[in-house]
């Protein structure tokens, strides 16, 4: 099990995701573009106490923050409570339950990041597009040199 301990900037509540605040410490994510690192143990940590942080890989309970469905892509709301995903959001967490507001759940924590990239048209003009992690929806995937498909 995968769960490491940072320094709370500011209160932290339970079952909430978490991001850095700086190298050393960490604070609730605030909006579904954060970089969110993990999801917090049972414990309400206030400034400066020690957060235990579910990483990636593990089964977390998570406060949700709205309604959604197991197998749902998760992210932050303004108080670091899951609620579903959409396109643009950093992902935090999959649902393996269903739930309402308020409700704690099983996720298992993901990490997802989301990047802006830009496509051109054939008349020049250059659009922005978000991706996950950074691919191009355009793009292929290569095959290093030296191995076979």
């Amino acid at each position: 099990m995968t769960i490491k301990s940072y320094q709370a900037s500011s209160a932290i509540p339970a079952y909430s995701f978490v991001k850095f605040n700086d190298e050393k410490s960490i604070k609730a994510a605030s909006v579904a573009t954060d970089n969110i690192i993990g999801v917090t143990d049972s414990t309400n940590t206030t400034e400066n106490d020690i957060a235990d942080v579910f990483m990636p890989g593990e089964i977390a309970l998570i406060l949700a923050g709205g309604t959604f469905s197991a197998g749902d892509a998760l992210t932050s709301d303004e108080n670091g409570y899951a609620i579903k995903a959409d396109a643009g959001d950093n992902i935090g967490a999959v649902a393996l339950q269903d739930a309402v507001s308020g409700d704690i759940i099983q996720a298992i924590v993901t990490i997802n990041r989301t990047f802006e990239t830009s496509n051109t048209n054939e008349g020049g003009d250059t659009t922005p597009t978000t991706t996950p992690n950074g691919t191009s929806p355009n793009s292929e995937t290569s095959i290093p040199s030296g191995i076979d498909n």
